[in-house]
């Protein structure tokens, strides 16, 4: 036997139970107190039966008369008068943690650590928790049953139903409740200075750095500038290039033969290739190898040095292959580095890569392989088929915070455009303003969203002229814009120096990401260098 007490309007509410724990209510009473003579005393009493509205006055005596005789007296909160009451009476009471809204209803509902869900600053259980958060999700159009199962399940994860309503309103949006997790970044370990390596003092002198990350000092150990043939997996932004800069160059200079620097992308390919002339001008030349436009028109003829007669060669995929394929000579080649070789599970590309890859070895017998990438579905089965050792590198030089948010459509690109300019306004502490990638799934979208973000955005994708992708490049990494709209061109391993990285869809196309997709999209943020 037990009564429950709770505060009730001007009084309080109680029940009259056969046991605290089983939730079995007999009556439903509610008692005012008042000030007399005597102390506090019971002025008025009703009763009812659960579930029933019609009420009973009853004497207060037979409430002072059940409430001894019911067992333990339990209070949902400190009720400074009703315990001054039962001071008076001698009664002895505790404190109970009991579900609140469930009482409303005539249930009893114990709460412990594990069953107890946050609702403000009190605590409810789980099943009404959910039925408050169906609620809400009943004003959100077009929320499919998996999304409602989903968001649930968050609820029973975080415990705190604040925290998953925050998800889905936007407008009063609190990060640190949105925040799905956090990958930290990797501790500070000790790594080489380049000056000890054995590395030819021009490279050493040019290549603008100092120390080893993680991934590179790996690579090190593991045989890179023995020529030992490597499939480096590692983050974005651990410095898988400088991997293959190091074994070229290293290898080029002590007349092993030039480096071939492949990508899946022309725009990546421009890119690398502008960094690569500038950066060992002093060294060699480099030279690109990509495909050409059929159109002969001032914005799409080709830029740089064309062909394969530099020291260093950076080239498409397409690109080489196409050359090899028509009989013409790649010769001299010591190093082959296969940035984003994850493209050999893509279905379209795939297999052309992979032949790409036995012409290669069958041009360059003696050249060290050396094959880049974040994401790879099975490392090791891959690293055994290329005959190469699996350098694998997990952590992240940049933490990187997760947030899952949830909106209605008419309000995801204000929402987009407030969280890009309040990350704009935000600068590293290496003095860098926070700038955003976003991914959409189609150009057309590109385009309307980069316009509604305004004239700080502009839209990215292949079906940009050359000259079109550079200037929105050379303005992102000068800090002149706050955001790039961009479908998969960006994913491929363009290298932007971005703080966020906001998903307005997680399709490209008609087709879902995948998670090596997603993973490799989500990766473009953060960068060690700026943040």
């Amino acid at each position: 036997m037990a009564t429950i007490v709770q505060p009730y309007k001007k009084g309080y509410k109680v029940f009259f139970c056969d046991d605290k724990k089983a939730g079995k209510i007999k009556h439903v009473g509610t008692v005012e107190l008042e000030q007399t003579s005597k102390g506090m005393r019971p002025s008025e009493f009703f009763v009812r039966r659960p579930g029933t509205s019609h009420v009973q006055k009853t004497p207060t005596k037979e409430f002072i008369t059940v409430l001894r005789a019911n067992g333990a007296v339990m209070l949902t909160e400190t009720l400074p008068e009703f315990q001054d009451f039962l001071r008076g009476m001698n009664i002895k009471w505790e404190k109970v943690s009991l579900c609140r809204t469930c009482l409303f209803d005539d249930r009893i509902m114990p709460l412990n650590e594990q069953t107890r869900i946050r609702c403000g600053t009190e605590f409810v259980c789980l099943d009404c928790a959910k039925r408050e958060l169906r609620r809400e999700l009943a004003h959100i159009k077009r929320l499919g049953k998996r999304t409602q199962l989903h968001i649930e399940e968050l609820l029973e994860e975080y415990r705190d139903l604040d925290m998953v309503l925050a998800i889905l309103q936007p407008e009063s949006l609190d990060t640190k409740k949105t925040m799905f997790d956090c990958l930290e970044a990797h501790e500070q370990v000790a790594t080489e200075r380049i000056e000890n390596l054995p590395l030819p003092r021009e490279f050493v002198d040019v290549c603008g750095v100092d120390t080893l990350m993680p991934a590179q000092q790996l690579a090190v150990e593991a045989g890179l500038l023995y020529g030992k043939d490597l499939l480096v997996v590692a983050a974005t932004a651990s410095g898988k290039t400088f991997i293959g800069e190091m074994a070229g160059l290293k290898n080029y200079l002590e007349k092993r033969g030039r480096m071939l620097f492949l990508v899946p992308l022309v725009a990546l390919a421009n890119q690398k290739y502008d960094r690569f002339s500038e950066k060992y001008k002093g060294i060699t030349q480099t030279s690109i190898m990509t495909g050409t436009s059929r159109l002969n028109l001032p914005e799409t003829r080709a830029v740089g040095n064309r062909g394969s007669g530099g020291g260093i060669v950076v080239g498409t995929y397409e690109g080489v292959d196409n050359m090899l394929r028509k009989g013409m000579k790649l010769n001299n080649i010591g190093t082959v580095v296969i940035d984003e070789v994850q493209t050999l599970e893509d279905p379209e590309r795939g297999h052309r890569l992979d032949g790409l890859i036995a012409r290669l070895k069958y041009v360059a017998p003696k050249a060290q392989f050396l094959y880049l990438s974040a994401t790879i579905g099975s490392p090791h089965i891959l690293a055994k088929k290329l005959h190469a050792s699996l350098v694998p590198y997990a952590e992240r030089p940049v933490a990187l915070e997760r947030h899952l948010i949830f909106t209605e459509k008419d309000a995801k690109v204000p929402y987009i455009k407030k969280l890009v300019f309040e990350e704009f306004n935000k600068v590293s502490s290496k003095g860098y303003k926070g700038q955003t990638i976003v991914f959409t799934n189609a150009r057309t979208r590109c385009h309307s969203l980069a316009e509604a973000i305004g004239s700080m955005a502009a839209p990215y994708h292949a079906g940009l002229t050359s000259q079109e992708r550079r200037q929105v490049e050379k303005k992102f990494e000068e800090g002149k814009l706050a955001c790039v709209v961009t479908t998969a061109a960006l994913a491929a391993g363009v290298d932007f120096p971005a703080s966020q990285v906001i998903f307005d869809a997680l399709a490209m196309g008609i087709n879902w990401l995948s998670v090596q997709e997603f993973h490799q999209m989500m990766g473009r943020a953060g960068r060690p260098d700026y943040h």
